[in-house]
Parts: structure tokens; C-alpha cells; sequence
């Protein structure tokens, strides 16, 4: 019986393919469940599935559904394997001669187990009803995960996930609901209970309750996005920044493109559609007081170069940003790529993060300073 992958993990890679932030825990626990036997039956694949990858209500039916997709699917190909099993062989008739002498059967050694099993082995029956559904035990496998194996490539820093990113999708949306610019803006329709005390306080009796427009956060983002050369195997976390900062609840974020260094036109799509739009009218954006600014790129890290004209090109279009807004720059290298190339040069014009839960963290309370700076100034917002 040929050995085959257990249908958890084909849900797994299913749910990554449509960027659901799955990671090396996850991965982990779906073998600790494959070993211990979990999830046979359709109905309980599902559930093992839901438990094990829907971290909200709303991943809960796409889980839900890639996993009876892919049990359904399972069971379609264990059943048509019964069938063929089911078949008999062609058979030569008794007495005819003329048909040909079959070849000889190869000779295939008996494997010898590694262990002697005291335990009974279970009565024979139809491996579609063992698995009901399309899930295959462990012993249906005919194989047991190494799960040790891998955690120590974790430690080696060899994932089983090849695209694993050292940020989620869920940490990067939780960190920009962070950057929060609250003002008070609209209809009033939320009471102000300490203002009407006052008034009530003055006047000796309660004539009115006070009313005040409700808080809403006026932060916008825009998003610089280095798309080619050695920032194309990083293409997946640039759309990931980009699809969390939309879910951020932020008031307007724009996202705009360029290649190796910055200039005076910026493209407005990966794919450089377009005349694209000059830095004076993208700077006019950013000169809002709610406005703050996030580059995404290498900055020569990848490559492990030093370039100096890039440096010095780069170092001149930051000061034209910052004169304008606040400014951060996240890089998908770690800081210990950065030593000797073009970006250890650049972060000392910027302040640079590499693209970690810790880095992102440390980027939105440096955006976050202005905003402080003001509220300080302006008092107390009531």
C-alpha cells in the first residue's frame, strides 16, 4: 500500500494558498493530532479542522468548508481504489496453449519489522468504512510523522513552510488598529457625562443632558513598496502589509510602488500600469496632520551590497518625506543582513525596522510620536 499524506495537512496547505495566517504551531499541532488518531469520520475532520485552524468566527466556515472539500475528495479516491483492488486479475483459460507464459513475478523481500507488537491485530475490513469518509488513520498511512524532526528543523531555521513570515497577517491587522488618531468629528450624539455633572451642578437642576460628536480615528497611511529585483521573493508580505493595513480600520491608506530607490514619480500599481504620479502631489497627501508614511523594502540588504549612489539618492527623497510626515521604514531582511550594505547606511537617515511582531510594534509607537507630541500640546481630549 503505497504510503500517502493525510488530508489534514492537504487542508493546511489549502488555507495558506488563500493567505489564511497559518504558521509553524499550527503545523505542529495538526501532526500531534495525525498521531494521536483525531479526526475520522467527515463530521470529525471537520470539527478537527475548525479547532485546529479557525482562529475567528469568520474563518470558521472557510475552514469549515476547504475541509469537507477535501475529505469528500479523500473518500472519492479511497473508494475508486477498492474498486480497482476488487477487480480480479486476467487469468489464463485451462487447456490454451497458445496463450503466452506470464512473466515472472518479481521477487520482493519481506520487510521485517522493527518492533514485535503484543497487540491483536484489528479484523480485516473495507479500508472506505475504516476511514468513513475519506480520512486515514495513522495506521492507514502506514506511517507515523516525525514530529521531532520537525521541531529540530525549526530550530535549524529549515520550516516545513517554505513562505513561513516571521509576522501573521493577524499581528500585522491587531498592530496598525494601533496606530490610533482619535478625534471627536460628526453629529453629536454620544453624552458628554462630564459636562452635563457640571451644568448640573451650576444650575441646580438637571434641564438637559449635553451632548458631543462621537471619537473616530483619523490616521492614514501610505505605503511605499519596493516590487523588483531582490524584493520579488518578498512580493507576498508586501501584499500582506497592504491587505492588513485595509483591515486595520484606519481612516485612508494608499499604497504606492517603485523599484530599488524612490524617486519623483511613483507608480500607483505593482505592475507600473500607467503614468503613475509625481512625489509633489504624493507629498501634498502627506501633509496632512493625520498623514504618516511606512517604506517597505530591502534597501540593498538582500544582496548584500553597498551602493553608494543608491544610498545618497535614497537619503535625499527621505528628507523630502519627513520634511512632510512621519516616517518609518520596515525591512523584510533581519538586522543582521543589514551589516556592510546599502541599508545599515539608510537606517541611519530613517528609523528602520525589520519585519518581525517586534519590529512592527516598535515602527507604529515611532509613528505614534507626533500624534503624542500634539495631544500633549493641545491638552486633554475630553
Amino acid at each position: 500500500m503505497t504510503a500517502r499524506r493525510h488530508p489534514l495537512f492537504a487542508v493546511l496547505d489549502m488555507l495558506r494558498g488563500i493567505r489564511m495566517p497559518l504558521g509553524i504551531a499550527d503545523y505542529i499541532d495538526a501532526i500531534r493530532a495525525v498521531n494521536l488518531g483525531f479526526g475520522v469520520g467527515e463530521d470529525a475532520f471537520v470539527r478537527l479542522c475548525v479547532m485546529l485552524f479557525a482562529k475567528t468566527a469568520a474563518d470558521r466556515e472557510v475552514v469549515r468548508s476547504c475541509a469537507r472539500s477535501v475529505a469528500r475528495q479523500a473518500a472519492a479516491a479511497l473508494a475508486r481504489e477498492d474498486a480497482a483492488d476488487a477487480q480480479p486479475d486476467d487469468v489464463t483459460a485451462p487447456g490454451d496453449d497458445t496463450a503466452p507464459a506470464p512473466d515472472p513475478a518479481p521477487v520482493v523481500p519481506t520487510p521485517v519489522p522493527l518492533q514485535a507488537s503484543a497487540t491483536p491485530a484489528p479484523p480485516a475490513t473495507s479500508r472506505t468504512a475504516m476511514v468513513a469518509a475519506g480520512v486515514r488513520t495513522t495506521a492507514a498511512v502506514g506511517h507515523r510523522l516525525d514530529e521531532v524532526a520537525v521541531v529540530a528543523a525549526r530550530m535549524a531555521g529549515r520550516l516545513p513552510a517554505g513562505d513561513y513570515a516571521p509576522v501573521t497577517g493577524r499581528a500585522l491587522q491587531q498592530g496598525w488598529r494601533g496606530l490610533r488618531m482619535a478625534v471627536r468629528s460628526g453629529p453629536r450624539v454620544e453624552l458628554d457625562a462630564t459636562a452635563t455633572i457640571q451644568q448640573t451642578a451650576r444650575d441646580g437642576i438637571l434641564a438637559d443632558v449635553i451632548l458631543r460628536a462621537r471619537r473616530i480615528n483619523r490616521a492614514e497611511v501610505t505605503l511605499f513598496v519596493d516590487i523588483a529585483g531582490s524584493m520579488v521573493p518578498f512580493h507576498e508580505f508586501g501584499e500582506r502589509l497592504v491587505d492588513t493595513l485595509h483591515g486595520g480600520r484606519l481612516h485612508e491608506v494608499r499604497t504606492y510602488y517603485f523599484h530599488n530607490c524612490p524617486g519623483d514619480v511613483l507608480d500607483t500599481t505593482p505592475a507600473a500600469a500607467g503614468p503613475g504620479k509625481s512625489l509633489a502631489r504624493v507629498l501634498d497627501e502627506l501633509r496632512s496632520p493625520w498623514a504618516r508614511a511606512i517604506v517597505f523594502s530591502d534597501a540593498g540588504a538582500a544582496r548584500g551590497r553597498f551602493d553608494r549612489d543608491r544610498v545618497e539618492a535614497t537619503r535625499e527623497w527621505l528628507d523630502r518625506v519627513r520634511a512632510a510626515t512621519p516616517l518609518v521604514w520596515l525591512n523584510p531582511m533581519p538586522t543582521s543582513r543589514w551589516l556592510g550594505t546599502s541599508a545599515n547606511a539608510i537606517a541611519r537617515s530613517v528609523p528602520m525596522y525589520e519585519l518581525s511582531t517586534a519590529g512592527v510594534i516598535q515602527a507604529i509607537r515611532m509613528l505614534r510620536v507626533r500624534e503624542s507630541k500634539r495631544a500633549h500640546r493641545d491638552g486633554p481630549r475630553r
